[in-house]
């Protein structure tokens, strides 16, 4: 479970560090590129309900700020990421779905 999170916090911050926010911050200031993609990251996943848009918006804008003071680098971002979808999934499924169970 924690390999698959991270996994696709691999990919999501892949997506909206080194290419979204690349490309904004090009020509736009830092501030306003980091706010445009956290825009985008919360149009991006289609599901118009205002608290998870908020929500993802506050974790790209968070994952977009750990980007940045750590020179670009992908790995602080991506643990961040990979720890909110954890506590997400755990949140909506229950630790019964965390669990492996032999029987």
């Amino acid at each position: 479970m924690l390999f698959a999170s991270f996994f696709t916090a691999c990919v999501e911050q892949f997506l909206f560090n080194k290419i979204i926010f690349s490309i904004f911050n090009l020509y736009l200031p830092k501030l306003l590129a980091a706010i445009l993609t956290a825009l985008f990251g919360s149009i991006i996943f289609l599901e118009f309900n205002p608290a998870f848009m908020l929500i993802i918006f506050l974790v790209v804008l968070i994952s977009n700020y750990l980007y940045l003071i750590n020179n670009n680098n992908l790995l602080a971002p991506t643990i961040f990421y990979s720890i909110y979808l954890t506590l997400y999934i755990v949140f909506i499924y229950g630790f019964d779905f965390m669990l492996i169970k032999f029987s």
